[in-house]
């Protein structure tokens, strides 16, 4: 991947995304194939469902927590999505 974006809902998580992402440039990314190096990371504080995932290749979304609602407005824009793009979850009820 060309740009890694990462969008929290949370504050205190996007916090620690934040504060991984400092150790990970200083202590990990030397460490990494020169190709990874040059991957762009963007963090973003907010609710992905605002964005435009047309572009996307890969969806991740961590769905242990989220409600119907959200569920159902993360559907929603996955519709959107091109044909190929990966969208992965995790243990929604």
């Amino acid at each position: 991947f060309d740009t890694c974006i990462c969008i929290e809902i949370l504050e205190g998580l996007y916090n620690i995304c934040n504060d991984i992402f400092v150790d990970w440039r200083k202590n990990i990314k030397f460490l990494c194939p020169k190709i990874k190096q040059d991957v762009e990371f963007r963090f973003f504080h907010g609710d992905a469902t605002y964005l435009n995932w047309y572009n996307a290749d890969v969806i991740f979304a961590n769905t242990t927590c989220y409600t119907k609602p959200l569920m159902k407005r993360i559907a929603s824009k996955a519709n959107e999505m091109r044909p190929g793009t990966f969208f992965i979850s995790t243990t929604f009820p």
